[in-house]
């Protein structure tokens, strides 16, 4: 935390200042980006000088470090209530919870330094079962569920504290560097970051050797600190700076910096990595900062209490918790729907043929979509099954899938021709995996998708939602595109510049999304996450010219299988026996060339034949090679699993081969793989 309110805090509790040196920040009013977007839902009274916050997602329990108060708030998520208080020591400062024991630890903070300590908190019975003596002026805290280790700020001692949850003792003490101030920890690599207010950086530790391994520079006053697991980026509270930093877990290195409010004086941050959402609280505008982490940038603004600092996400209810220093009170904020993607595949056409319109009752819920040429549907947002089978629609019995996401979200995908293999009820799936052909079942043999949009088990608008950029509007206010009516059925769409109505010719438009479709000569190199039983497709352009065409699908393990789609339509799998045609398997690749190929859009299919529940992670490199650059054929041996000549998997021998017949050389970065062109003559 950072030292002045501290100590600002310590003079108040000793008479020696008025509350009103703590009324800095005023609630702002709440501006957002996404329709149905964070809402304050309610505020929760709580004790005095609420300093940090903490969750256990599997309990749904909230805890607040009151540091005026000397104790614990326990909140019910359910009911938005205090139901329990717990006492712990002087000052508790920082609190985090491990919800694989459901035990919590608070960092206590006493004015004479005599007795530094965190205390442990059974939450089963809310009562203080330990308390464990650490280095002076322990601040913040984190847990790694994964190792049941609890890393521990000391500010004055310019040290971390590593506790074993098991024995609650310190079992390792790690030097950082000055004032350090908050940590978080990525459970998925075992990093534990820290936040070094005096020296103005970010320090990484290794759990497992407990060893700092890299310095994180270019801070201004960092304070609060939170990870993405998934995306392994870290996020940074710069208070002085007014901005968050965000560093890429890889390289240890500053990917992006992103401005919050002026003069916010940035303190606590959270991640909600389903969503990937960062929210930031301002403490003296009194309001918190959402970034959406795709684009870096601030999406919306919500106002909350008197100098927010402390603030934590529940990731399985989207619900944000915000600790709010100056009035005593925890503001719960809905984070509101999932970042919605369109449920085509990326680089497809798609066509607008209904705008909002009810299934049932009034509610304007539901958007018809037609596709383009390969009809596959995808799911909008991560989320579980609820449902495959059969509804009742206008035209009859007609096929749905029907998709649960976090917080009381749903959609449902109607009129499929038929599901994604063995697609059930209670599977996870994430968002862009394939779920059904788009079909015209209880349409009355119009083929389309009509896309369901439920909250909380009731429908719930279209109107205003955003869908990968898309706003969806039933009205047709100032900046309507010519022909737009307004009511159900109609509206009208629009990103930017781009503005589209239902059945217009300008409805025929391109999905946004990553570029699938390079040309040849270069290298693609993109990854996309396979599901089981699922299809992905991707697509690359052979210019005129080439004398091969090189395809690569990687992956780590499971089963994934591949074949190709040539310009004319041909279809190119294990089993072609084409003498033009070479293809090789192994147990974590699958390997294609073509010699003389066609020029035009080859299409890669790859489908989940065996992968784990939530996907295969699977490479695609693709390079073509223009005749003038090649002087010979090659034979390529069938490649065996075993020693790899460049370093990596077979995979990548047989793609570093294939290149260097062709005149390229491979090179393997932290971002992905590329061909750097190296003309052999």
């Amino acid at each position: 935390m950072r030292r002045k309110t501290l100590v600002l805090g310590i003079a108040l509790a000793c008479g020696l200042l008025g509350a009103s040196a703590f009324s800095l920040g005023r609630p702002t009013s709440l501006s957002q980006a996404n329709g149905g977007g964070p809402v304050v839902v309610t505020t929760v009274a709580v004790g005095t000088w609420p300093l940090d916050v903490a969750v256990n997602p599997n309990t749904n329990r909230i805890y607040v470090a009151n540091g005026g108060s000397n104790n614990v708030s326990v909140i019910d998520g359910a009911s938005n209530t205090v139901v329990a208080t717990v006492g712990v020591g002087a000052i508790p400062v920082g609190v985090a919870v491990n919800p694989s024991t459901n035990r919590i630890y608070v960092g206590i903070y006493v004015a004479n330094e005599s007795s530094n300590s965190v205390s442990v908190i059974d939450g089963a019975s809310n009562t203080v079962v330990a308390t464990v003596p650490v280095g002076s002026d322990p601040s913040g805290v984190s847990v790694n569920p994964s190792t049941n280790r609890i890393y521990v700020a000391n500010y004055n001692s310019d040290s971390v504290s590593v506790i074993d949850g098991a024995s609650n003792t310190v079992v390792a003490t790690v030097a950082v560097g000055r004032y350090p101030n908050a940590v978080a920890v990525n459970a998925s690599t075992n990093r534990i970051y820290v936040t070094n207010r005096g020296s103005g950086n970010v320090s990484v530790i290794d759990g497992a050797s407990n060893t700092v391994i890299a310095t994180v520079a270019g801070m201004s006053s960092p304070d609060g600190v939170a990870v993405n697991p998934i995306t392994n980026r870290i996020y940074v509270a710069n208070s002085n700076g007014n901005n968050v930093s965000v560093i890429d877990g890889a390289s240890n290195t500053v990917a992006a910096t992103v401005p919050v409010e002026s003069y916010g004086y940035p303190w606590g941050v959270a991640v909600n990595a389903n969503t990937n959402r960062i929210y930031v609280t301002n403490e003296s505008k009194g309001n918190v900062s959402v970034i959406d982490s795709a684009s870096n940038t601030v999406v919306a603004t919500v106002g909350v209490g008197y100098e927010p600092l402390g603030v934590v996400v529940n990731p399985n209810t989207n619900r944000i918790y915000v600790a709010n220093f100056g009035d005593g009170t925890v503001t719960v904020i809905d984070g509101g729907p999932p970042a919605w993607r369109l449920p085509w595949e990326y680089g497809t056409k798609w066509h607008y043929t209904g705008g909002p319109h009810h299934w049932t009752g009034g509610t304007l819920s539901g958007l018809d979509f037609a596709s383009g040429p390969n009809h596959h549907v995808y799911a909008v947002a991560d989320g579980t099954v609820s449902f495959v089978g059969q509804e009742s629609c206008v035209g009859g019995p007609c096929n749905a899938v029907k998709i649960g996401h976090q917080g009381g979200w749903e959609t449902w995908y109607v009129h499929l021709a038929s599901f994604a293999p063995r697609l059930q009820q209670g599977q996870t799936v994430r968002q862009g995996q394939y779920v059904g052909e788009e079909g015209d079942s209880g349409a009355n043999g119009v083929r389309h998708l009509h896309l369901e949009l439920r909250k909380d088990g009731a429908p719930y608008s279209w109107d205003g939602q955003v869908i990968d950029g898309w706003t969806i509007h039933v009205d047709c206010g100032t900046g309507a595109p010519a022909g737009c009516t307004p009511g159900e059925w109609n509206g009208y769409m629009e990103n930017g510049t781009e503005k589209v109505i239902p059945w217009s010719p300008a409805g025929d438009e391109q999905l946004v999304g990553p570029s699938t479709n390079p040309s040849a000569g270069q290298v693609l190199g993109t990854s996309v996450n396979v599901m089981q039983g699922a299809m992905v497709d991707r697509s690359a352009t052979v210019a005129p010219g080439q004398s091969r065409v090189y395809f690569l699908t990687s992956w780590v393990g499971s089963t994934v299988d591949a074949s190709l789609t040539a310009p004319d339509g041909t279809s190119i799998g294990p089993s072609t026996t084409d003498p033009d045609v070479f293809h090789s398997k192994g147990g974590t690749f699958e390997y294609y060339e073509m010699l003389t190929p066609l020029a035009g859009s080859w299409a890669v299919h790859l489908y989940g034949a065996d992968v784990p529940l939530e996907g295969e992670t699977t490479d695609i490199l693709v390079a073509g090679e223009s005749a003038s650059a090649v002087g010979g054929v090659a034979e390529y041996p069938q490649l065996e699993p075993g020693p790899s000549r460049s370093g990596g998997s077979p995979a990548r021998d047989a793609f570093a081969l294939a290149l260097g017949v062709a005149g390229g050389a491979l090179l393997l970065t932290a971002g992905g793989w590329y061909a750097r062109r190296r003309w052999l003559h």
